[in-house]
């Protein structure tokens, strides 16, 4: 699970991410990120609130959303 949590789900969610973002433009970071703020995580999941994604981030080179630990989130919001 731990390869699964930090290295493909990472990959996965960033290229989906970028894909619907800033290539479709199905909807913006900006709106992502205020949603995932307000979405009612529950009691024993609001302290495992995904940080915001930033524009740099997402548009990086590198594979990661910096995220860890807490990526699965992302999996269970979509």
């Amino acid at each position: 699970m731990h390869d699964i949590l930090e290295g493909v789900m990472q990959y996965v969610v960033k290229e989906v991410l970028k894909a619907l973002t800033i290539e479709k433009g199905l909807f913006s970071l900006d709106e992502l990120n205020r949603r995932m703020s307000t979405f009612d995580f529950g009691y024993y999941n609001d302290s495992n609130r995904p940080a915001n994604i930033q524009a740099q981030r997402l548009a990086s080179n590198d594979n990661s959303l910096k995220q860890h630990g807490n990526i699965y989130i992302y999996i269970f919001f979509f």
